[in-house]
C-alpha cells in the first residue's frame, strides 16, 4: 500500500461479503474495483429441487369382508383422528354364512361319526361272518373226510368182492370145461374101466361145481347195507347243509366288507371335517372383522376415496387412503447429476407457500422414474422438523439440501470466479496490483465458492469484471 493511503476496514459476515472501500482517496492512477476478501465460513453445496408434501405415513385402507359398507362419512380433504370410525359394514349376509359354515361343520361331525360307526358295525359282521366261514370250512372238510373214508372202504369191499366172485366163475368155468372133455372122452372110449373112471372123475368134477356155486351163491352183495347207506346219506346231507351255510358266510362276509371304510376313506372324512372347520373360521372372523369396522390408525388427511357409503365392496377391494398431517416429508425429483450427493440425514431448507422450515433428507428410494417424458429422476424424501398450519399436504415445496455441509472453509465470493482452459482462477489486488491466481475450488453457492488451495485468507478478490489487459495495473478497493 502506497504511503498517505487511508487504512481499508472490510466486514465479512456468514455468506455475505461487504464491498470493501477506502476510507480516503485513491492513489493517483490506480482503478478502483469492488472486492471481497477470502474468509473463513460455513459453506454447503445446494441442491435445489422441489416436491410436494407427503405424510410421513400414508396408509391404504382395503375392505376385510365382502359386505355393504353401512357407514361411512368422510371426503377427500377430511381430518381424521387416531381411533375413529370410518367404516361399518351391514353383517345380515355375514351372519348367515357364519350359521351355515357352523351348520355345515356339525353335519359334517355327524356324518363322520355315523359313517365310522356304520363301518366299526360292518367290521364287526365280517369278522363274525369270516369266523362262521371258517368254522363251515372246517365242518366241511372233517365230514368230507368221514364220507371218502366210508366210500373208499365201501370201493375196496366191492372191489374183494368182485375179485373173489372172478376166481369163482373161473374156477366153474375151468371144472366145465374139464367135465366135457372127460364127457368126450368117455363117449369115444370102448374101455370099460376107463369109461368107469371118467364116470368117477366127472362126477368129483360135479361135486366142486356145486361146491363153487355154493361158495358164489354166499358171496355178500356189492352194495351198502342199511347202516353204511343211512351213514353216507346222512353224511351227504350234513355236508349240503355246511356247503349252503359256507356260501352264505363267504357272500355276507363279502357284502359287509364293502362297506368298511379303509384308512383313506377315514382320512378323506377328516379332511373333509376340517376344511369345514377351516369355512367356519374364516366365516367367524369375516364376521367379526365386519362388527368391528374400520378405524383410523393415526391422525391424518384424506387424500383419496373410491367408494360410497351402501356400496358392496369385496374383499382386498381398496377404499381409501390416509396420510398423517403432523408427520410431514417433501417428496422432492432428484436429476442422475446431483442424485449421488445426496446423503440421508443431511440438512435441507423447505419453502412452502413463503415460509421456510428446516428439514433432513430421510429417505433416498433406489429406483428412478420418469414422467410425462421428461428424463428419470430419483425421488428423495426430505422430513419437515416441525411443520405448522401453513403446511398442507400436497402443496408444491421448494427444498434447498445442504450436501456436503463444512463449518469452517476458507471461501471468496462467487462473483469473483473465472474458468479457463487451465482451471478455476481470481484476480486479486496484491501490492496495488491486479494479478491472476489460479486456485482449487471447492463447494460452490449461490454467493461463494470454497478455496481448496491457491488463495490464502484476507485475499482480497476483485468481483468486478476483469480481463488479462488489467493484470499489473494499479488498483484499489472501492
Amino acid at each position: 500500500m502506497k504511503k498517505g493511503m487511508m487504512k481499508r476496514t472490510t466486514l465479512l459476515m456468514m455468506g455475505t461479503t461487504l464491498v470493501i472501500g477506502n476510507l480516503a482517496g485513491c492513489s493517483a492512477g490506480a482503478a478502483a474495483y469492488a472486492t471481497g476478501v477470502a474468509e473463513y465460513h460455513a459453506i454447503a453445496d445446494e441442491i435445489d429441487v422441489t416436491g410436494n408434501v407427503k405424510g410421513e405415513e400414508e396408509l391404504t385402507y382395503y375392505a376385510d369382508v365382502t359386505a355393504p359398507i353401512s357407514y361411512l362419512d368422510i371426503t377427500v380433504g377430511d381430518v381424521v383422528n387416531a381411533g375413529d370410525q370410518l367404516v361399518a359394514y351391514d353383517t345380515s349376509d355375514l351372519e348367515r354364512s357364519s350359521e351355515q359354515a357352523r351348520l355345515t361343520k356339525d353335519m359334517g361331525i355327524s356324518n363322520e361319526k355315523g359313517q365310522v360307526q356304520a363301518s366299526n358295525e360292518n367290521q364287526a359282521r365280517y369278522n363274525k361272518a369270516v369266523n362262521d366261514e371258517q368254522i363251515y370250512m372246517y365242518l366241511y372238510n372233517a365230514v368230507r373226510m368221514n364220507s371218502d373214508q366210508i366210500n373208499q372202504e365201501q370201493y375196496q369191499e366191492n372191489w374183494d368182492i368182485k375179485c373173489q366172485y372172478d376166481s369163482i366163475q373161473k374156477s366153474i368155468a375151468d371144472k366145465y370145461k374139464k367135465i366135457q372133455e372127460k364127457t368126450n372122452e368117455q363117449n369115444s372110449t370102448n374101455d370099460e374101466k376107463r369109461k368107469k373112471e371118467l364116470a368117477n372123475e366127472i362126477g368129483e368134477l360135479q361135486i366142486d361145481v356145486k361146491r363153487l356155486e355154493k361158495d358164489l351163491a354166499t358171496l355178500p352183495p356189492q352194495e351198502m347195507n342199511p347202516e353204511e347207506y343211512a351213514k353216507s346219506t346222512y353224511d351227504a346231507n350234513w355236508m349240503e347243509d355246511i356247503t349252503r351255510n359256507w356260501t352264505q358266510s363267504t357272500t355276507v362276509k363279502n357284502a359287509y366288507e364293502a362297506k368298511i371304510l379303509n384308512n383313506y376313506q377315514k382320512e378323506e372324512l377328516e379332511k373333509n371335517n376340517e376344511l369345514k372347520e377351516l369355512a367356519l373360521e374364516i366365516a367367524e372372523d369375516d364376521l367379526l372383522k365386519a362388527q368391528t369396522g374400520i378405524f383410523a390408525d393415526f391422525q391424518g388427511v384424506v387424500t383419496d376415496l373410491q367408494v360410497k357409503q351402501g356400496a358392496v365392496v369385496s374383499k382386498g377391494t381398496p377404499l381409501f387412503t390416509i396420510e398423517s398431517n403432523d408427520s410431514l416429508k417433501v417428496a422432492a425429483q432428484v436429476s442422475k447429476y446431483d442424485i449421488g450427493k445426496v446423503k440421508l440425514g443431511q440438512n435441507a431448507v423447505i419453502s412452502i407457500a413463503g415460509h421456510d422450515y428446516a428439514g433432513s433428507v430421510s429417505e433416498i428410494k433406489q429406483f428412478a422414474q420418469s414422467e410425462n417424458g421428461d428424463k428419470a429422476k430419483v425421488t428423495v424424501y426430505v422430513h419437515i422438523n416441525e411443520p405448522d398450519e401453513n403446511v398442507y399436504l400436497g402443496l408444491e415445496a421448494d427444498v434447498t439440501i445442504l450436501a456436503d455441509e463444512k463449518e469452517k472453509a476458507l471461501a471468496v465470493p462467487i462473483e469473483c470466479l473465472y474458468t479457463d482452459d487451465e482451471g478455476d482462477y481470481s484476480y486479486v489486488i496484491k501490492n496495488g496490483v491486479v494479478e491472476k491466481c489460479y486456485f482449487t475450488a471447492g463447494i460452490k453457492t449461490d454467493t461463494l465458492v470454497e478455496v481448496i488451495s491457491g488463495l490464502n485468507k484476507e485475499d482480497v478478490v476483485i468481483t468486478d469484471a476483469v480481463t488479462d489487459e488489467q493484470i499489473g495495473k494499479k488498483a484499489v478497493a472501492k
